[in-house]
C-alpha cells in the first residue's frame, strides 16, 4: 500500500523518454516473470511431488487449456447431469460459468471455450 505512491512520486519528476524506458523495463520485466512462473510450473506439474502424481502436458499446451481441460474431465459427470436440463447451445457447464467469471478479458472466454471444444 505504501510502494504505489512511493513509485508515483519518485516518477513524477522524471522526462517523458526516461519514463518511457522505465515502462519498457517493466513491462519486459513483467513478461520474463510470467515466463519463467509458466516454465517452472510445467516443469513441476510433470515432475510431480511428495504424494503428487506427475502430469502428462503436451509441449504445444498452454498450462490454462491443460487446466481447464483437465478440470472439465475431472467434473465430466457433474457436466452430464446438468447437460440434461440445459441447452448446450446456452451453457455447457457450471464448471465454465465459473471459470467465465475469472476471465478478465474477451480472448481469455474464448481460450476457455476452446479449451472445452478440445475434449471432443
Amino acid at each position: 500500500t505504501k510502494v504505489i505512491p512511493f513509485l508515483h512520486d519518485r516518477f513524477e519528476g522524471l522526462d517523458d523518454e526516461s519514463a518511457g524506458v522505465l515502462q519498457a523495463y517493466f513491462a519486459a520485466h513483467g513478461s520474463a516473470v510470467r515466463r519463467a512462473v509458466a516454465h517452472t510450473t510445467r516443469k513441476l506439474l510433470r515432475n510431480g511431488g511428495d504424494g503428487v502424481e506427475p502430469y502428462d502436458i503436451p509441449d504445444a499446451m498452454e498450462l490454462q487449456t491443460f487446466a481447464l481441460q483437465w478440470l472439465l474431465r475431472k467434473h465430466a459427470h457433474d457436466r452430464r447431469i446438468l447437460m440434461e436440463g440445459i441447452n448446450p447451445d446456452t451453457i455447457s457447464s457450471v464448471l465454465q460459468i465459473k471459470v467465465m467469471v475469472g476471465c478478465s478479458n474477451a480472448l481469455q472466454v474464448l481460450d476457455a471455450v476452446q479449451a472445452e471444444h478440445g475434449l471432443e
